[in-house]
């Protein structure tokens, strides 16, 4: 009976091993079979593998990624493990536990806590110091200072004072020799921009007497003033342009305050400009804002446009610098109010006046970044017509007058 046994298990054991290796090798043929297959959709799912030449296995190309990445986020992870989020005194800050802040802050003056942690940057990018300036902590941040020799330059706290209104800290900073000018890495503007975008009046002043610069651009290329006209802040805006006494630069789109003004409608601060800058600079402002609308085809503005033009020809005659030419369609300006009704239903002369005093004027100026715009969008229009003949002539045009500037600009 056993040995019945022992040969059955002996014929179960064989039959056993000959269906593992039928099985093997069915796998060995399925895999020497699939590769062409299997690559073929490998290299359609990822196109970054494939080469004109010899082309790898994916696998191996795609392994080395799937180790550079495990290797990329095992660093980030220990650099986010590395730079906590807090340290003890920003986290009391944060919360509000002044009396806990009070007793972390004893340690680090008597020496029990290394006193680096006054001005350690968290992962945040915020000091204590800054922490207190949000907060209006004018206690705080003069312990911070003046015991704990914290870095008033550091993180921008001028400008989170002057954003959240705090103008007896903000005159502190000053007064410990702050500078007003300074732009922060993690805000990319100065304390005015702060001060004129949320109507902080008493700060803006504070600011402009102790030596803020009312012209400097943040990371927008936009001035304090342009924020104070584009969010109705009438006295900031009253405040800046009695400042800068009618001195303005154009912004990046060849605008003035005046123009910008006008555009948006902002009537009390137009008001004020018109007071506050010569009538003759005023005129050639909104003479400019008509070319303007004329080329762009506002037909809303048209008349507007054309009241603007009336007011330059009834107060002054234009001394026509710019002779006849063929950009121009052989056009020449208007000098007179029946020269100009002439022409007030015909819009492509009406293109051409408006060019014609764009160029007068950014000449006078020596400025011709408005212009040039208005020569671009008059080329779209004549390359929509199909006249690529105009349109070439007038770019030519464009970098003529360019050339000339510059060269005059290097004789100068």
């Amino acid at each position: 009976m056993m040995l019945r046994s022992t040969e059955k298990e002996l014929l179960l054991t064989n039959a056993n091993q000959l269906e593992v290796s039928d099985e093997r090798k069915c796998a060995q043929r399925h895999q020497y079979s699939r590769p062409t297959i299997q690559t073929k959709k490998l290299r359609k799912l990822n196109s970054a593998h494939t080469t004109l030449g010899r082309s790898r296995v994916p696998g191996r190309a795609w392994k080395r990624q799937e180790l550079e990445n495990d290797h990329r986020h095992f660093t980030v992870n220990a650099l986010k493990q590395k730079r906590q989020q807090h340290t003890l005194l920003t986290r009391l800050i944060y919360h509000g536990h002044s009396e806990c802040v009070q007793v972390v802050l004893e340690k680090i003056f008597s020496g029990k806590i290394y006193p680096t942690m006054v001005d350690h940057v968290c992962s945040t990018g915020r000091t204590a110091l800054w922490y207190a300036c949000k907060n209006g902590d004018l206690n705080l941040a003069r312990q911070l200072i003046e015991r704990g020799h914290a870095h008033i330059s550091k993180c921008g706290v001028l400008i989170v004072a002057a954003q959240n209104g705090h103008a007896n800290i903000v005159e502190y900073l000053l007064s410990m020799g702050c500078d007003p000018n300074r732009q922060a890495r993690n805000y990319n503007k100065t304390a005015l921009h702060a001060a004129s975008r949320r109507n902080h009046l008493a700060i803006l002043n504070l600011l402009l007497k102790h030596g803020a610069n009312s012209a400097a651009l943040d990371y927008k290329k936009r001035t304090p003033l342009e924020y104070a006209i584009h969010k109705r802040h009438i006295e900031i805006a009253k405040a800046l342009i009695y400042h800068q006494n009618g001195h303005f630069d154009k912004n990046q789109f060849g605008f003035t305050p005046l123009m910008m003004a006008m555009n948006f409608n902002k009537t009390q601060i137009v008001d004020i400009l018109m007071d506050t800058l010569p009538r003759q600079q005023v005129l050639n402002e909104l003479a400019l804002l008509a070319c303007k609308y004329t080329i762009e085809g506002y037909a809303s503005r048209q008349h507007q446009a054309y009241s603007y033009f009336e007011n330059l020809l009834s107060m002054t005659t234009p001394v026509c610098n710019n002779a006849t030419c063929e950009a121009y369609e052989s056009f020449s300006e208007c000098r007179t109010l029946n020269e100009l009704a002439a022409i007030s239903h015909d819009n492509n002369a009406m293109r051409m006046h408006a060019l014609l005093v764009s160029e007068r004027l950014s000449l006078t100026s020596s400025d011709l970044a408005f212009h040039l715009r208005l020569i671009a969008k008059q080329s779209d229009v004549y390359r929509r017509r199909r006249l690529l003949h105009r349109c070439l002539q007038l770019r030519l045009h464009a970098y003529k007058l360019e050339s000339q500037i510059r060269h005059n600009n290097c004789h100068d």
